[in-house]
């Protein structure tokens, strides 16, 4: 069969037989199946036909979607070639050679991954590309599919024509650390001028004219949180999961455009579901129904005809050790079978043709001059016979046939210690006069039928043998042997272990009586004695014990605790070193999702499965890569992170109520601990409504709901602790009363507070004509104030006798006491409060030198200092105010000689 026709056979096979599950279409969500071809490796071989190059390449990739292997498109510099046969290729697990090739135009509109699992290395160059063009005269090379370059750089050299390739942003592809683009341009001719991009592209990039050809972007304009992988959006929850590769429409496993290991019937996985799982109720390990093995990136039930099962993956050939058995490979019992063809004569030059036979078809002629370079070969049969003619001296005791099922041998000994059956033809042992123990040998045990015959003949004489100990071993039986070691007996007097005779079972020596009269070795596991055969009848373990079985080591699901494996928690995943349900010493080596610490990030509060919802207060999210620290075993994992203190769940680490539940209130977009002063809380709906306009704090949502007004209250006339806050006082109470004693708010009245005194409001007054008399008067009483000495009395410093008479005091930096307490009124505890009403305590009833003097009141301010609380004037209470002054009062104090002689106990600063 010739090349070509194995390669045909190949591609049927894979093309009738092949539907593999290896990529998905993510805008229906459902899997997009394809078919699977071998890739080439002819690197850039001339083919000897140009025309039957080009027709093996459509044959090979028509209709194809992933090549498994490389892609080489070379020589095809016909211009008009047609290349349309390569718009279904979806992926290429090894690299991608494009060299010379003159077709104008390469179009591969569907190519979307290059793993670069093989790696194209040019001989001057010390990098290995994944993607390489070079010496093509192509004018444009169209990837607008391409997303990812898993491993391998990029290289374009020496192309005459080839434009655009130098507008792509190459580290959108590339995923590889290390990876780079190399461009190489080394003609005199300058390089062609490029036609620019479509102007919808992004920032310019592109792979040719058009819109359709604009580079598409996954990675470059992600959010920091995903951990400079991919993304479908900017936001920080709109990452793709780190198994994907290429890019996403979604966060999760199931939503990736391809996968960066393994593809498994939707879903990206950092690996196949194993064949085997263990099995802690019987301590062993048991086939998994759901177990797949891995082909390429795909995880499929079962492997292609074409190729074998071993551990887990699809292999073409079977590893060393192993032999291919019912399509897969298992572990050989000895030397792997492997047949020889047989030759005339065995000389040392085509000895190291039979080096691993274990069947030799046909016969072997071996002479004297076999052995000049003389190499061992170990042989289990040979079909046909075998002629020794041998004198050689010096290797006489060497064992040149340890494994010859058919033998005619002229040696001291014959050593056919592994011959078990002669299955044909008579036996003739002649003329060796030193061959010992072929006459011991009882043949006819040997010989399938006992129809051929056995011609013993002139060998070494007995007593000889007897003489130089080459004799049978005390525990051989009369069966005889092939040499004077306890393992070359045909049979045991007493016990066989393995292929030795020994005369009984030893237990001290780890050995067993398996019955029958042999003898086994305990368990490779086992140390010292045993009762049985197996693991689980040790007396003693070697390493570790897992329930009855003695172990090498303790299975992924369980830890070693003094010599015993003890069971992880039941949501460790990749084992464990204790019985913790966290990460780190003593507990978890990983989980499929876990509760980061809200204190530490990173530590882990505790693991849950992969299907566990977080707990109420943390969020979701995959945890991106790690160089090092004790969550680098997470990577790639989901983890639960405490979301902040105001909310009560939420879907990301925010306060803004789309990703918060509020734990408290929600004011507007966001969670809020409490209702700011210009809202007040909606306790049925758990959220801050705004205030009225009019209100400075409230609770609810009226102008009459106000604790405090920006502008006026209207007092309920019923009742005085209820009121209205308004913008400008209503016709009905035109009057506005500011009350400097206290930090309220101003009020609407319907009665005229004409002026103000130093300590109260009067609703009488009249004004004195200015006089000298007056003006006299009142600068004795500034020199009274001056003279006062108490530590709540403001310094009087000046009078200026001016249009308008004015008392200067000294500076008071914060101003006028009464503005600062009504500007300060949330800030200002209740003792200072009441300081500062026990100043005016102080100054004008406790004091008898600071009161009044003035004749008419002398009496009522005697009267309030021995009672002041009788004498309390509470606002808008009738029965309790003081009497107002007649306009025949008036005119009586004017007449009064002492009316402006008086002092007064404090001044406050205004």
């Amino acid at each position: 069969m010739t090349v070509r026709t194995q390669l045909v056979v190949v591609f049927l096979l894979v093309s009738f037989g092949l539907l593999v599950a290896a990529g998905q279409s993510k805008k229906n969500g459902q899997v997009k199946k394809g078919k699977i071809c071998i890739g080439t490796n002819g690197r850039m071989s001339v083919p000897s036909n140009r025309e039957h190059h080009y027709q093996n390449l459509r044959d090979r990739y028509t209709n194809c979607t992933y090549v498994d292997g490389n892609l080489e498109l070379t020589w095809l510099q016909n211009k008009s070639l047609d290349l349309s046969f390569l718009r279904d290729i979806r992926e290429v697990t090894g690299y991608v050679l494009i060299s010379h090739v003159d077709v104008q135009r390469i179009l591969l509109p569907s190519l979307m991954i290059v793993r670069g699992r093989s790696l194209f290395k040019l001989n001057v160059h010390d990098e290995e590309f994944a993607l390489i063009v070079t010496l093509s005269k192509m004018e444009n090379l169209e990837l607008p599919a391409l997303r990812d370059i898993l491993r391998g750089n990029v290289g374009f050299f020496n192309n005459y024509n080839l434009c655009h390739v130098r507008h792509i942003q190459w580290d959108e592809i590339l995923s590889g650390p290390p990876a780079h683009m190399v461009y190489v341009y080394n003609f005199t001719q300058p390089e062609r001028s490029c036609p620019p991009c479509d102007a919808s592209c992004r920032g310019g990039h592109c792979w040719g004219e058009g819109p359709h050809n604009c580079q598409k972007f996954s990675k470059v304009n992600c959010s920091p949180q995903c951990h400079q992988g991919r993304c479908f959006g900017p936001e920080p929850r709109e990452c793709c999961h780190l198994f994907c590769a290429g890019g996403c429409v979604g966060p999760k496993q199931s939503d990736c455009l391809a996968c960066q290991n393994f593809y498994d019937d939707g879903v990206c996985k950092q690996e196949c579901p194993p064949m085997m799982r263990y099995n802690p109720n019987t301590y062993s390990w048991d086939y998994n129904p759901d177990g797949k093995f891995a082909y390429g990136a795909t995880c499929v039930k079962d492997c292609p005809e074409h190729l074998l099962r071993d551990n887990g993956a699809c292999v073409r050939n079977c590893p060393p050790n192993k032999k291919a058995q019912q399509g897969e490979c298992v572990p050989c019992d000895g030397p792997c079978p492997k047949n020889c063809q047989g030759v005339s004569v065995v000389n040392s030059i085509n000895i190291e043709d039979f080096r691993g036979c274990t069947i030799i078809e046909g016969s072997l002629t071996i002479l004297d001059s076999t052995f000049n370079g003389f190499q061992e070969v170990y042989a289990d049969g040979i079909h046909g016979h075998l002629v020794s003619h041998l004198t050689h001296e010096s290797k006489g005791h060497d064992r040149y046939f340890a494994a010859l099922y058919i033998v005619k041998s002229s040696l001291k000994s014959l050593n056919l210690r592994s011959l078990k059956k002669i299955r044909s033809g008579s036996i003739a042992i002649l003329e060796n006069k030193d061959l010992c123990f072929a006459d011991s040998v009882d043949w006819y045990q040997v010989m399938k039928s006992s129809a051929h015959n056995v011609l013993l003949q002139r060998n070494a004489d007995k007593a000889d043998c007897e003489a130089q100990k080459l004799v049978c071993h005390p525990q051989c039986s009369s069966s005889g042997c092939w040499g004077p070691a306890p393992n070359e007996c045909l049979s045991c007097k007493s016990y066989r272990l393995d292929d030795t005779c020994i005369d009984k079972c030893d237990t001290s020596k780890g050995i067993y009586d398996d019955g029958n009269f042999v003898c086994k070795h305990c368990h490779e596991e086992c140390l010292g004695e045993c009762s049985g055969p197996g693991a689980g009848n040790c007396s003693q373990c070697r390493h570790v014990r897992d329930g009855p079985y003695c172990v090498k080591e303790c299975p992924e699901s369980k830890y070693n605790q003094s010599g015993f494996c003890m069971p992880c928690h039941e949501n460790c995943v990749g084992g464990c070193t204790g019985p913790n349900n966290t990460v780190g010493p003593d507990a978890c080596n990983s989980c499929e999702k876990a509760i980061v610490s809200a204190y530490d990030p990173n530590v882990v509060e505790q693991c849950l499965k992969a299907d566990e919802a977080c707990p109420d207060g943390f969020y979701h999210e995959y945890f991106g890569p790690q160089e090092e620290g004790a969550l680098k075993s997470l990577t790639g994992k989901s983890v639960c992170r405490k979301c902040h203190q105001r909310c009560k769940n939420c879907t990301s680490y925010s306060i803004h109520v789309s990703v918060c539940e509020c734990l408290h209130y929600s004011s507007g977009e966001q969670c809020e601990d409490r209702c700011q002063r210009d809202h007040f809380p909606d306790e049925a709906n758990r959220r801050c409504l705004r205030c009225h306009d009019e209100c400075r704090g409230c609770y609810g949502p009226t102008a009459a709901h106000c604790t405090n007004c920006r502008n006026f209250r209207i007092y309920d006339s019923e009742n005085r602790t209820q009121f209205n806050c308004t913008a400008t006082c209503p016709p009905e109470k035109p009057y506005k009363v500011f009350d400097d004693t206290t930090t309220k708010d101003p009020h609407c009245s319907d009665e005229d507070p004409n002026q103000m005194a130093l300590h109260g409001r009067t609703y009488h007054w009249f004004q004195r004509a200015k006089t000298k008399e007056n003006t006299v008067k009142m600068t004795m009483e500034a020199y009274i104030m001056a003279s006062v000495d108490h530590p709540n009395v403001l310094k009087l410093l000046a009078v200026c006798l001016t249009s308008q008479l004015m008392l200067v005091t000294q500076l008071m930096p914060l101003g006028c006491l009464l503005d600062y307490v009504r500007n300060n009124r949330d800030k200002i505890g209740s003792k200072p409060l009441a300081e500062l009403v026990h100043s005016d305590c102080t100054g004008w009833m406790l004091d008898a030198g600071s009161r009044p003097s003035f004749k008419e009141l002398a009496e009522e301010f005697a009267k309030m200092a021995r009672d002041p609380g009788r004498y309390l004037v509470v606002p808008g209470d009738k029965l309790m105010r003081l009497p107002s002054y007649t306009p025949q009062d008036e005119k009586e104090l004017i007449r009064k000689p002492e009316h402006a002689h008086g002092r007064f106990g404090g001044h406050h600063g205004c």
